[in-house]
């Protein structure tokens, strides 16, 4: 196996831990209209965090991807 296969398979686990791992509720509900529920319902920085970072192994595992198949 070449190490593009290698970062391939830990970016596919990767991905899917991440996915598994995070709640897929709306961070935005309508519980009712006070500071308390609008405080509870806005997305914290670690769900940006996990978001974005969900979102660059997803392309890393597209070029990947093609890397790969091209390479082959």
């Amino acid at each position: 196996m070449s190490i593009y296969e290698n970062i391939w398979i830990v970016t596919s686990l990767l991905i899917i831990i991440i996915i598994l791992s995070t709640d897929p509720k709306s961070s935005t509900s309508n519980i009712g209209d006070n500071t308390i529920s609008f405080m509870f319902s806005s997305i914290t920085e670690s769900q940006k965090f996990l978001r974005n970072f969900s979102w660059f192994l997803i392309v890393t595992f597209y070029f990947l991807t093609v890397l790969i198949n091209y390479f082959n």
